[in-house]
């Protein structure tokens, strides 16, 4: 079975020589995806990430992550999760492409509109790796008081739900794409419940100053490949089959390697913007280039 690849498909390239392996064929492809990633500082794909980070003592945490954050799907502090409602199960549903989801059992927000701005968070049981995904939510509306809703959602699903697949409701606290803040907001719950007594301590709308106290998972990277990363890689993947089909560059090269694999990149010299040493690549992956983030004080 063909696996597939984060940004093109074998499909995709029409020069390989005629005797090469699926295996190798893929391997080619793996090497130019690793090259578009390590040249642009960036991944073109919601890829999961799973961090700890030093609380701040301030209302705004930066994860510094390699790529902008997609969704945050759990936030723990000092093993505390803070504001996550769990819909687990046949209790919500949604099918991929529509941007509804539907809540069948009774919901407990008695007002519409009540998780207008929140966010939706899913744990996508039918992927192995990267699995997670979240969108704001735009509005909620019950069907009756405190009974069934329906959510809509700022993103398409890039998935159908199922049984297994873990949603929630994520409150009182946000995130855009390079940090995650805490709400301000009174309040701290669910209406109708109570809130335990440790929640007082970490509720405040701030990440308490400690050691690795602050736990996220989420996503990262893009919903989607762009077009021009897609042809990039397809122009960079015949290329290596066939060197005379773009144009290199003849000077300032230097060799490089990543994991077995060496090959050859130009290095800038003065206004130059040169990436991968082939000009019709280079032309498609100039304005992706994503500079490295310098760690700093907020």
């Amino acid at each position: 079975m063909e696996r597939i690849s984060n940004y093109i498909e074998i499909s995709d390239i029409d020069n390989f020589s005629t005797g090469a392996t699926t295996a190798e064929k893929q391997e080619v492809i793996d090497r130019v995806e690793e090259i578009i990633e390590e040249t642009t500082n960036d991944v073109f794909y919601p890829k999961t990430f799973h961090i700890f980070l030093d609380g701040n003592g301030k209302n705004r945490i930066f994860p510094f992550l390699k790529s902008d954050i997609l969704s945050v799907n759990k936030l723990v502090i000092s093993d505390l999760t803070i504001g996550e409602i769990d819909y687990t199960g046949s209790n919500i549903s949604g099918t991929s492409g529509a941007t509804t989801v539907a809540l069948t059992s009774t919901s407990t927000a008695l007002n519409t509109d009540y998780y207008e701005n929140d966010y939706l968070g899913i744990y996508d049981t039918s992927e192995s790796t990267d699995f997670y995904w979240g969108s704001r939510i735009i509005s909620h509306t019950s069907s009756t008081v405190g009974g069934a809703a329906t959510f809509t959602i700022e993103k398409a699903l890039p998935m159908t739900l199922t049984s297994g697949d873990t949603v929630s409701i994520l409150y009182n606290w946000a995130w855009g794409e390079r940090s995650v803040w805490r709400s301000t907001e009174a309040s701290t719950h669910e209406p109708n419940t109570l809130m335990k007594p440790v929640e007082l301590m970490v509720l405040e709308g701030y990440f308490p100053s400690g050691n690795r106290n602050v736990e996220m998972w989420g996503s990262m990277g893009w919903y989607s490949v762009p077009k021009s990363i897609k042809h990039a890689c397809i122009i960079l993947t015949k290329y290596e089959n066939d060197s005379t089909l773009y144009t290199s560059y003849s000077d300032g090269m230097k060799s490089e390697h990543l994991g077995d694999y060496s090959y050859t990149r130009n290095i800038p010299s003065g206004n130059s913007k040169y990436f991968t040493g082939v000009v019709e690549a280079d032309k498609l992956l100039k304005r992706f280039i994503r500079r490295k983030t310098v760690i700093g004080v907020a």
